[in-house]
């Protein structure tokens, strides 16, 4: 019976890493659209990869310990990926109005993303 419960956590783990990633695939394609001639198209991938991992996440409703660990550094990732989308804010060569409504879409789907990881992350702790 143990075996089974460790087999099944590891089993969960990996496909809850697998489902962070989609998240992350879809940030990083919706942060090089800043600086990137295809730049809606891009979003809109990024979107749809976001979209996949989020209804994976929303669907835990178990409590796992990784899953506490996996959200803090998520939005850890959502911090620092506001940095990075600055910076390439001021370095891009595209237009001010197109890379502004690029970085405007981006921050206000990151915000969304931290705040939906906290509320996840305080009912997950609520299994405990």
């Amino acid at each position: 019976m143990g075996k089974e419960t460790d087999d099944k956590k590891q089993w969960q783990k990996i496909k809850d890493i697998e489902y962070a990633g989609f998240i992350a695939l879809g940030l990083a394609s919706t942060s090089e659209a800043i600086n990137n001639d295809v730049g809606f198209p891009l979003v809109a991938f990024g979107v749809f990869w976001i979209i996949v991992g989020l209804i994976q996440v929303r669907s835990w409703n178990s409590f796992y310990e990784h899953r506490i660990a996996l959200i803090k550094w998520v939005i850890l990732f959502l911090m620092a990926l506001m940095v990075i989308q600055a910076i390439l804010f001021y370095i891009s060569t595209q237009p001010f109005f197109y890379k502004g409504i690029i970085l405007a879409v981006n921050l206000i789907l990151e915000i969304a993303l931290i705040i939906f990881f906290l509320k996840k992350r305080t009912k997950i702790e609520k299994l405990k």
